[in-house]
């Protein structure tokens, strides 16, 4: 009985996978504008949406 369970397809979200392709797209802007603020004008992000900009961030000179 649990066999017949685990070989059911799983059913596809077409809304989860929109909220998972935008949740990862918007971490990886994220990390993208963090990098180029703490990068002191080495590292420029390919888009600036100004949300994670320079202003407030820190960074560790130890």
């Amino acid at each position: 009985m649990a066999a017949g369970r685990v070989a059911q397809p799983q059913g596809y979200s077409a809304i989860g996978d929109l909220f998972g392709s935008f949740g990862t797209a918007f971490a990886t802007q994220a990390a993208n504008e963090r990098a180029a603020a703490l990068s002191g004008g080495a590292y420029k992000a390919p888009y600036s949406t100004g949300l994670f900009g320079g202003r407030g961030a820190v960074k560790n000179t130890a």
